[in-house]
């Protein structure tokens, strides 16, 4: 029998809800009034009884408390003459200012002193207690005797000194059932006065086994936030890139000192002279800063989830809230904190939920990430309750940071371990590729030689039939004979040109299948049947070339090469319109040819490359510019270069004008618009090779389809050394 099976969406949200279940069931145990030691018996009318209470855990001294406002009393206060009468009782824990205590409120700042009898039993060790939060400082009398105190005790602001030690302070207690403790109480400078938290007694060895205790976890958390912070600084400065390593690193350092504030208030073991302002701007200006690294940081990893104007929103609230504590008392950016801690809710509740639409879409990791995230996100909204009092459990922030790092680990690890698998898997294929390589290495090195060379050949061949065009193309009595030419050889050409474009994109992609380790044996066998087949394409075709070639160089032997002589441009290009009037005449296109020259303008150059050069442009202009026939008119602009010496020739014509594409590669061999009808497409690319390599000048065009063409020449004169120079290749050629 199968077993059934949730479908696959509905089990990536399965384990997101179970977690979120299980948070909002931690949250409300929390949360639940009277929750832990808050159990123990509470204080009636200044007394609470503990006699028969076993002291195996800590006891909080909670409920009525004799309360004292605007006097500091001593012990002694309550030896011998009537005793002071209290004002009423007061709530532990709670505050004075927060609470109607005998008919009234008590204002905010001042001073007060609170007493406690508790009824313990007489056979017990010796006992301690621990005071926590008491805002803002404190001295505690037990029996008579001072214990304990924190900070300076005044009812005036001048002389009061805030601090916030949480300490365990034995307790020298005197003979009878009855301990006496009497706390006095100031505060100038948080918005709350009183306890946070009730203060604790029990017995000496289990108070300071747990101080211990919480400050190892507290310990604990800072170390460990400071690894990962660590860690994560030191990805980014290795890959700056990787920003999301610098926004976990930073909110991982904040967390880090962040354990050091809450609780237990460690820091001051290590600062003992904390000022107390600066340590509350502390914790402030962590949650700020920690909510805008917090939507950084998630924008980062998932931004196809977290819009931009969250994180600007977020930044706009942090930035604020930070500016606000640094220049302002606690008393001022305290009224900002609710706003900012609503708007933080908002923030983990749409990370959730951005997150866990990144799961139903099938986010890789987006799962693990959920789970951290989302155990982050209730410790915060519980430390939120924390400070709003709403809960006596302690910070629970690091925590959630440390349990959404462990799921980040996770998530790192499976990453790591996918990457080196898809490594290995990688190498394997290469290592098989290379035994592949090296069984084909020696007979496909032999084939690509022996293909090399006769391509070499065949190059060299076709240069040399190159030059042979030239020098037929510069005798106006052989045009015929190159109009042949080019004919008869354009067949054998294109066929050999569309074996070898054939047989280079065979080899590209092959090479490519190799780089990526995709080529498969088949692959490599079809391109060798497919290069063996184009191989034998091309050389029939080059042999057949060969065999024209060697024909025409009988006919054009004995041509003697052009050296450099001094000429002048104007009458060259009347030499050329005269000697071509004939084709004009007999192609259909009356053509106005026009040539603007400075009178007597000479130069020394190719005169015959000259000639060559303003036949083939009226020759394109003919057949390519006035396709239709009709008329048209062709300028020849004929002037001096700025720069140095030398002619600047412009050749425009009206005619029908090509496209960008078609211009851009005009000058390459075998480009005409005109294949089948007898274009070659050699005209132009002969005019660049005469301009560029003959004459070693420069040649431009610009064109536009419906307004004609303009090409721009540039050609410098010849010198002395040029003249020498092609003299002796011109009696090298014509010795071979």
């Amino acid at each position: 029998m199968s077993k059934s099976r949730l479908p696959k969406p509905k089990r990536r949200l399965l384990l997101p809800v179970v977690l979120l279940l299980l948070i909002g069931a931690a949250a409300w145990a929390l949360l639940a009034p009277g929750g832990g030691r808050e159990r123990s018996p509470a204080a009636e009318a200044g007394t609470i009884d503990l006699s028969g209470q076993p002291f195996d855990e800590a006891i909080a001294l909670r409920g009525q408390w004799e309360f004292y406002p605007g006097r500091l009393l001593e012990p002694a206060s309550w030896d011998g003459g009537p005793p002071p009468r209290p004002a009423g009782f007061m709530d532990v824990p709670g505050y004075w200012n927060k609470q109607e205590i005998g008919g009234r409120t008590y204002p905010l700042d001042g001073c007060a002193t609170l007493r406690l009898t508790a009824l313990v039993p007489e056979d017990l060790p010796l006992l301690a207690v621990k005071l926590g939060n008491l805002f803002t400082s404190y001295r505690l009398w037990a029996d008579g005797r001072e214990t304990a105190s924190a900070g300076v005790v005044s009812c005036s602001r001048e002389e009061a000194v805030p601090r916030q030690i949480v300490q365990v302070a034995p307790l020298e207690r005197a003979d009878g059932p009855e301990l006496e403790l009497v706390l006095q109480l100031s505060n100038f400078d948080y918005y709350k006065s009183g306890f946070q938290r009730s203060p604790l007694i029990g017995t000496e060895a289990e108070l300071g086994a747990l101080y211990r205790r919480d400050a190892a976890i507290s310990w604990f958390a800072f170390g460990a936030c400071g690894i990962i912070a660590f860690y994560h600084l030191l990805v980014f400065a290795v890959r700056r890139r990787h920003l999301a390593s610098l926004y976990v690193g930073s909110f991982s350092l904040l967390m880090s000192v962040r354990t050091l504030l809450v609780n237990d208030r460690l820091v001051y073991t290590i600062f003992p002279a904390l000022d107390w302002q600066w340590f509350a701007k502390a914790l402030y200006l962590i949650f700020y800063l920690g909510l805008l690294l917090l939507t950084r940081m998630l924008r980062e990893l998932y931004p196809a989830f977290i819009g931009r104007r969250l994180v600007r929103s977020s930044d706009a609230v942090g930035g604020l809230g930070a500016l606000l504590c640094l220049v302002a008392e606690q008393r001022v950016y305290e009224y900002a904190l609710l706003p900012a801690e609503l708007y933080a809710c908002f923030v983990m509740a749409y990370g959730v939920g951005a997150i866990a639409v990144a799961v139903a879409r099938g986010e890789r990791g987006a799962l693990l990430f959920l789970c951290g995230f989302a155990f982050l996100a209730g410790t915060v909204v519980h430390d939120f309750f924390y400070m709003a009092d709403l809960t006596r459990a302690a910070s629970l922030a690091p925590l959630g940071f440390l349990m959404f790092s462990l799921f980040q680990s996770v998530l790192l690890a499976r990453h790591y371990a996918g990457s080196f698998a898809e490594a290995e898997q990688l190498a394997q294929r290469l290592l098989a590729m290379d035994r592949l390589k090296d069984e084909w290495n020696q007979t496909l090195e032999q084939r690509v030689q022996a293909r090399t060379a006769e391509l070499q050949e065949a190059m060299e061949r076709l240069e040399s039939t190159q030059r042979q065009l030239v020098q037929a193309e510069k005798m106006a009595s052989l045009g015929n004979l190159v109009a042949g030419v080019a004919h008869e050889i354009n067949t054998p050409i294109g066929i050999g040109v569309t074996a070898s474009s054939h047989l280079v994109q065979r080899a590209e992609r092959l090479r490519t299948l190799y780089a990526s380790g995709q080529m498969k044996r088949t692959e490599l066998e079809r391109f060798l049947a497919e290069s063996s087949e184009s191989a034998s394409i091309l050389l029939s075709n080059l042999q057949r070339t060969e065999q024209l070639v060697r024909s025409f160089k009988q006919v054009a032997a004995g041509q003697a090469s052009e050296l450099p002589q001094r000429f002048e441009a104007k009458q060259a290009a009347l030499d050329v319109l005269i000697s071509l009037s004939p084709l004009l005449r007999e192609s259909g296109v009356r053509l106005d040819v026009r040539v603007e020259a400075e009178k007597g303008l000479e130069t020394t150059g190719y005169v015959g490359a000259f000639y060559q050069i303003l036949t083939n442009l009226l020759v394109n202009s003919v057949t390519h510019a006035y396709p239709e026939g009709g008329a048209g008119i062709v300028m020849i602009r004929i002037s001096r270069l700025q720069e140095r010496e030398g002619i600047q020739v412009e050749f425009e014509d009206d005619g029908v004008g090509m496209e960008p594409e078609l211009a851009a590669r005009i000058f390459d061999p075998f480009v005409t618009t005109r294949r089948g009808r007898g274009g070659t497409g050699l005209g132009l690319s002969l005019v660049y090779s005469l301009v560029a390599t003959t004459w070693g000048g420069a040649i431009r065009i610009w064109s536009e389809p419906g307004r004609g063409t303009r090409f721009e020449l540039e050609l410098p004169e010849a010198s002395e050394e040029d003249e020498r120079q092609d003299g002796a290749n011109a009696r090298e050629r014509n010795r071979s």
